[in-house]
């Protein structure tokens, strides 16, 4: 009895909460369009770069703000051009450009306005690495991770989760070259500036992955819901709380990290 008052009490709580999300969605679209300042522009080296990288380096905690530095340097040094978007001015020692993005939107907005005035125009001809400051990667992981899928014909995420419903987890994720601009653009297009991370979740990493299904466009996970039972020798459901499933991010943290050398922080 005590459990179907919870499981009732989680329906009402979370259809409020769903209604919020519609308010914030139609709040987000009437936004104007964000502000890039540029604040930092090294001159190029001449060599082609092996991967365009982003970082929306989006929190103004000072120990992400490390993160993001240790992060830029090791990939400033293979030839990599790394751009950075960020909402405290400030230097980024080896990024290529540097961005004060002006806005209290998530992720996936900033990597919208990045794309629209920076990277559409450039001559596609090598992928591009989105990621956020919401990772904390053990040293020469991430670098080692990007040449290890940069051959790769697939858009690739980190992990798949069922919690409450399917969705992509794109706290990074890898757009391989020979995806066209268009292309891009057509993932990148539903971003709106939400302020609230349960709306970005269902209006837009839902939509990331509706999308590369709906178009059609090959993508894998490092890890999707199937192999997370399987790590966790099929023991999820037990750690499911009242019929909503387990983050992988927190349910296969110590196996992320072990494999692949990173963690989410939040």
């Amino acid at each position: 009895m005590i459990k179907l008052l919870l499981i009732s009490f989680r329906s009402l709580l979370g259809r409020i909460l769903d209604t919020t999300t519609v308010l914030d969605h139609l709040f987000a679209k009437r936004a104007a369009p964000c502000q890039l300042d540029l604040i930092e522009k090294q001159m190029p080296s001449g060599k082609l770069p092996l991967t365009y990288v982003v970082i929306a380096a989006l929190s103004p905690d000072e120990s992400r703000k490390a993160m993001v530095q240790a992060v830029v340097k090791e990939l400033s040094s293979i030839e990599m051009e790394v751009i950075v978007l960020t909402r405290v001015p400030g230097r980024f020692d080896g990024a290529n450009a540097v961005y004060h993005w002006k806005n209290s939107a998530r992720d996936f907005f900033a990597y919208k306005n990045i794309w629209g005035l920076y990277l559409s125009t450039m001559r596609k001809t090598e992928p591009i690495f989105f990621l956020n400051d919401s990772v904390s990667w053990k040293s020469g992981t991430l670098s080692k991770l990007i040449s290890s899928i940069k051959n790769n014909n697939e858009v690739v995420i980190p992990t798949e989760s069922l919690q409450v419903f399917r969705h992509a987890q794109p706290y990074f994720f890898y757009i391989p070259s020979f995806l066209s601009n268009r292309q891009i653009q057509t993932l990148l297009e539903p971003a709106r500036a939400w302020r609230w991370k349960r709306t970005a979740v269902r209006r837009g990493e839902f939509l990331f992955l509706s999308t590369l299904v709906k178009h059609e466009i090959p993508f894998r996970f490092l890890v999707d819901h199937q192999e997370m039972h399987e790590i966790l020798n099929n023991t999820c459901e037990k750690i499911w709380f009242l019929g909503c499933r387990s983050n992988p991010t927190r349910a296969l943290r110590d196996y992320l990290e072990a494999h692949y050398g990173f963690h989410k922080v939040t």
